[in-house]
């Protein structure tokens, strides 16, 4: 690595990671459960609370190319077309693959007993930090559990329920 690519400053800077679930929960339309219908509320809250605050939204190419896996093969073009006008797509290079290589064993020790580890979370995470984005937000606890010096990785948050609407609470003041 030279020198100068190894000082090089925030490629991404002010920006918000998502993951795939969040990803998808923030851009499908029909899901089946209540918490999947929640879930993408929350995740469309979430998006929109980023962007207010004037920041953007970065997903890695990993990302995009497992959200692309639920896409019908005729529409892929147009959706990878929309999902790069968007948000900022962090290419996997040689950097994210070093730092994958070392996020490996902390991510095996963050994940419970049960789940089998999948190379493609190191990789978006490690895609993420290289392109320095602090901040990610996923769907999936055992990740959420990943400590790193390099970024912060939050749990979707979850809308608190409404007691009353806004009309309730007209018709009550």
């Amino acid at each position: 690595m030279n020198r100068k690519n190894k000082n090089k400053r925030a490629k991404y800077p002010n920006c918000v990671a998502i993951d795939t679930q969040i990803l998808i929960y923030s851009l499908r339309e029909k899901f089946e459960t209540e918490e999947q219908k929640s879930d993408s509320a929350n995740a469309q809250t979430l998006m929109a609370s980023v962007l207010s605050a004037g920041s953007r939204i970065c997903i890695s190419a990993i990302t995009v190319a497992e959200y692309l896996v639920g896409v019908e093969q005729i529409n892929r073009n147009s959706t990878l077309l929309q999902l790069t006008s968007s948000f900022d797509v962090a290419a996997f290079n040689t950097r994210s693959a070093a730092i994958a290589a070392d996020l490996f064993p902390s991510m095996k020790q963050a994940s419970n007993a049960n789940r089998k580890i999948f190379s493609a979370d190191s990789k978006i995470v490690s895609t993420i930090i290289a392109h320095n984005c602090r901040l990610m937000y996923t769907n999936d606890g055992d990740l959420s559990k990943l400590e790193h010096p390099e970024i912060e990785i939050r749990l979707l948050p979850k809308q608190q329920p409404r007691l009353f609407d806004d009309d309730d609470m007209d018709k009550h003041s």
